[in-house]
């Protein structure tokens, strides 16, 4: 399993992170803009992240 951890300025609240070819999974951005994210198929090649108006480009692990 692989974890993720990011920062997104300008944005709070819940964010979706989805891997590429797969599952997604909602978590929290708290108020400094960090969020992570844990149980990530180890596999995981690449990730994005939607709020509820954004959505990043697929960034690679």
């Amino acid at each position: 399993m692989a974890t993720v951890h990011g920062l997104l300025r300008g944005a709070s609240g819940p964010v979706t992170v989805e891997v590429r070819g797969g599952s997604s999974t909602r978590v929290e951005v708290d108020g400094d803009g960090w969020f992570t994210v844990t149980g990530l198929p180890a596999a995981a090649s690449a990730v994005r992240v939607r709020t509820g108006t954004t959505t990043t480009e697929w960034f690679a692990l």
